[in-house]
């Protein structure tokens, strides 16, 4: 969904700053988008070898619920659910 995929770029901005690369090494728009429609079926390179490992499973776990996002001490935090 689209709120979904909003969502995804939002932890991506965030583990991207925490790993000081830039967001579109790790996953593209196009990687975001089937994140969001098929999760862990979308056949990405998000979702494969050291991008899985630093964005993918960050960002399966938020579409399948398992962790949010929510604004903490005026910054942009992820949390366990």
């Amino acid at each position: 969904s689209n709120a979904a995929a909003e969502l995804l770029k939002v932890l991506l901005r965030i583990v991207a700053e925490k790993q000081g690369v830039a967001s579109k090494v790790l996953a593209s728009s196009d990687d975001i988008d089937r994140i969001a429609a098929e999760g862990e079926d979308a056949d990405v390179p998000a979702l494969q070898g050291w991008r899985r490992a630093v964005f993918g499973e960050q960002a399966l776990k938020l579409v399948r619920g398992e962790i949010g996002i929510k604004f903490d001490k005026r910054k942009i935090a992820v949390f366990d659910l």
